[in-house]
């Protein structure tokens, strides 16, 4: 087996965003950098734990003491980790990169830092080999819509276990860190690098244990991995216990190490949190663009389209307004979506400011592949469909009405109007087994006169063309009839030739055999 480790050492920082450059109109991604953002550090136990680019320019480091870091910005945001954030962006995440492995792990260590592990053994081969692999995932990353425009920081490592990957890479990310800071060590660094066992001279202090382990570690002078895998296993066990022995055979594939793997849910769920708040309809905008990205990724790497989406905006005052927006058919297009969206928007009451913003799908379908004719470049069906979700979305559904099927036999009864619900199956109203069928019906049939025989309508003579077809029904009620329907028309001129265009309307009549009499019911377009 091969596994790969995606190192994420800022993820606790990248949890948070903060609003002020998504304010400045005219913005680009690209031209949002580190040079407008204010300031941000995560603490815990009253110090700074990670500190943006920002932050480090004026002069604050991890370690730091956060009055320490009031006292060197005054535009500081200070925000508390929050693990629980973290480890829903992890899975945000390992689903992201679940198109390289089915074998996909979020993994803590003993530091609370967070890594992605996935078995990459099966993948080299799809992905034309390791290298190719590593780029596809280091471009997903640094593109990633939940984190615009930067993308996540990450190391990617590849060993024969998990523990080894995991190790490796935050060693080489420890290892390019220590190289930005000082370029005078890092032909040292290289060199060690390059080594036949690249684990052999990580330091002691990177092992994933227990702080109590690696103190006696240190202790007894062990400073580097090589030196600890020296002592015979017993000994080791008898001194410093048996979870460094079970974490050394794990490291070098002795003994099984199983990984949880995730299981992908049956929803959708994604969230951008702003730690200083959204005040706007035009910042708001940002995080539904990017969220907006990321479900269309989705959508499109598991062939799904969705049949609505619900928005929820959490507040600083602890209320939240949820917008719900449901499509009349299935869509996985994202300027339908945007467009949906916006209209709703304008909706949202912006009392305070916007602190989360969710997005949550749960009513999938499977994408089927529509072949349209090479020279039809339209779709009605869809821009109607699209038509109605703007109407619903900016009026609301009781401003629609649609027609329905009800299983009765006369006409009048079979068609009735109802509210247009979004969301809903379509309904079918032509079958091809019944003969033709009038666009319009008369709100009552109206009585037509008959003279020798002779059909009239105000005055014109009409002409029976098809029929009868029979409708019968309720026979056990009073309001039971059976009519006799026809496909009838008017002349043009005195023409006697029957060709349709001399024919100048088509009407829908009957002829009601209880009381003898014809009626109009309907006329075609």
């Amino acid at each position: 087996m091969l596994w790969l480790s995606i190192y994420l050492p800022l993820l606790p920082l990248e949890v948070f965003n903060h609003s002020k450059p998504l304010s400045e109109a005219g913005l680009s991604d690209s031209a949002i950098n580190n040079d407008i953002e204010r300031p941000l550090v995560i603490s815990v136990r009253h110090k700074v734990l990670l500190c943006n680019r920002a932050a480090s320019q004026c002069g604050i480091e991890p370690g730091v003491a956060i009055n320490t870091a009031r006292g060197l910005s005054d535009t500081l945001l200070i925000a508390e980790r929050d693990p629980q954030k973290e480890q829903r962006l992890l899975q945000h995440l390992a689903e992201s990169v679940y198109q390289f492995s089915s074998a996909v792990s979020c993994y803590n260590n003993h530091r609370s830092e967070n890594s992605l592990l996935l078995e990459i053994g099966g993948s080299l081969r799809l992905f034309n080999g390791r290298q190719q692999l590593k780029q596809n995932i280091s471009e997903i990353l640094h593109q990633h819509p939940l984190n615009r425009p930067s993308g996540f920081q990450h190391q990617l490592s590849i060993a024969n276990t998990p523990k080894a990957a995991e190790l490796l890479a935050r060693y080489q990310y420890r290892q390019q860190q220590s190289s930005n800071k000082s370029p005078a060590n890092k032909k040292n660094i290289n060199k060690n690098a390059r080594g036949s066992d690249q684990l052999s001279a990580i330091p002691i202090g990177l092992l994933d244990l227990a702080e109590q382990s690696l103190s006696q570690c240190l202790d007894m002078g062990i400073t580097q991995l090589e030196q600890l895998r020296r002592i015979p296993a017993a000994a080791l066990g008898k001194r410093l216990g048996k979870e460094i022995v079970l974490y050394l055979e794990q490291l070098s594939g002795k003994r099984a190490d199983p990984q949880r793997l995730i299981m992908l849910p049956a929803y959708f769920e994604r969230e951008q949190f702003y730690i200083d708040g959204l005040r706007s309809h035009t910042d708001l905008m940002y995080p539904i663009k990017y969220l907006l990205s990321e479900l269309c990724a989705y959508l499109q790497v598991r062939q799904l389209q969705c049949r609505g989406m619900q928005w929820c905006f959490h507040r600083f005052s602890r209320q939240k307004n949820i917008i719900a927006i449901h499509c009349s058919e299935a869509l996985n297009d994202y300027q339908a979506l945007l467009t949906l969206i916006t209209i709703k928007l304008d909706q949202l009451p912006l009392d305070s400011p916007v602190e989360t913003v969710t997005l949550k799908v749960t009513d999938f379908e499977q994408s089927h592949v529509v072949v349209d004719d090479f020279f039809d470049q339209k779709n009605p069906s869809r821009n109607i469909h699209l038509l109605a979700d703007k109407l619903t979305a900016k009026l609301g559904p009781q401003a629609l009405t649609t027609i329905v099927l009800h299983n009765d036999h006369f006409p009048e009864a079979s068609n009735r109007p109802h509210q247009f619900q979004q969301g809903q199956s379509k309904h079918d109203l032509q079958h091809n087994s019944l003969p033709p069928r009038p666009s319009w019906l008369l709100p009552a049939p109206e009585q037509l006169f008959c003279i020798d025989s002779d059909i009239y309508y105000k005055s014109h003579k009409l002409l029976l063309l098809k029929g009868p077809e029979r409708i019968e029904g309720k026979w056990w009620t009073n309001s039971g009839a059976s009519r006799d329907y026809f496909v009838a028309a008017r002349k043009k001129s005195a023409n006697n030739s029957a060709a349709q265009n001399h024919y100048q309307a088509f009407y829908w009549i009957y002829y009601d055999r209880k009381i003898q009499q014809w009626y109009l019911h309907g006329l075609f377009s």
